[in-house]
């Protein structure tokens, strides 16, 4: 078989394998292959190492990059870029990628930026304050793992409309509401809430009868509130008039 073989200090021993450059990388396994880089060991058959330091594949079509990265099983992708000497693995699983890295993840798209960076991105990492997930238009996960949503500034929104927390309240109350658990996912994990077909047909808000907005939850659930405050104030009027016709009552028939 042929072996092909650049660079210094190179091995490319297995049927087929190419290291193409760097020195002391060695690519054994069937059809394996090391672009460049140093000290890497390409074992796995069909696997690759993309360049770099330190890097090992042993699963079979895996891939490994970057410094220390250890693809060890079948179709693992490993991208490893720890600024201190850290073996990154694939954990045991197979199928799976991983990219391991001091400041995280940032994927970019939409258009190009004069830095480089996407006008749109979703960025996992810790050069956000406070931030683990940080996404263009604002949104973020907290260190605290809270999720706030970039969107609810009145400066951001348009087309407002008085609610009607009485008809809102009285929706709630016919709103069906039962315990639950998901056909797939979570087991024996249950929850409480409505049904969405249920929700759309009470409110028509949303995205339709088969979701449920975490901020349209909230704001019938506030608007509920208003509704029954405006309720029990109705009723604390109607208890002190009906207290004060009684002292009236009262004073006439001298009970004071």
């Amino acid at each position: 078989m042929q072996h092909r073989r650049g660079g210094s200090w190179n091995h490319a021993t297995g049927n087929d394998s190419t290291v193409s450059g760097g020195s002391f990388n060695q690519a054994t396994g069937l059809n394996s292959s090391v672009a460049g880089g140093q000290s890497n060991a390409a074992r796995g058959d069909w696997s690759t190492i993309a360049g770099g330091f330190l890097n090992f594949t042993s699963g079979p079509y895996s891939f490994a990059a970057g410094y220390a990265a250890y693809a060890d099983q079948q179709q693992c992708f490993v991208f490893a870029n720890w600024s201190s000497q850290t073996q990154a693995s694939c954990l045991s699983a197979t199928n799976i990628a991983r990219f391991l890295l001091d400041h995280g993840l940032s994927v970019d798209y939409y258009a190009p930026r004069s830095d480089g960076g996407g006008t749109r991105y979703v960025y996992f990492g810790d050069l956000s304050a406070n931030a683990t997930i940080a996404t263009w238009n604002g949104a973020y996960l907290s260190d605290a793992g809270v999720w706030v949503n970039a969107s609810s500034s009145k400066t951001r929104k348009t087309d407002f409309r008085p609610v009607d927390v009485q008809a809102v309240l009285h929706e709630v109350a016919r709103l069906p509401i039962t315990t639950w658990r998901y056909k797939e996912g979570e087991g024996d994990v249950r929850h409480i809430g409505p049904m969405a077909e249920d929700f759309w047909a009470a409110f028509h808000i949303g995205y339709g009868d088969t979701t449920i907005a975490d901020l349209d939850a909230r704001g019938v659930a506030l608007a509920s509130i208003q509704g029954l405050h405006q309720l029990v104030q109705e009723k604390d009027r109607e208890i002190a008039e009906l207290k004060r016709k009684l002292e009236v009552i009262e004073a006439r028939l001298g009970l004071h």
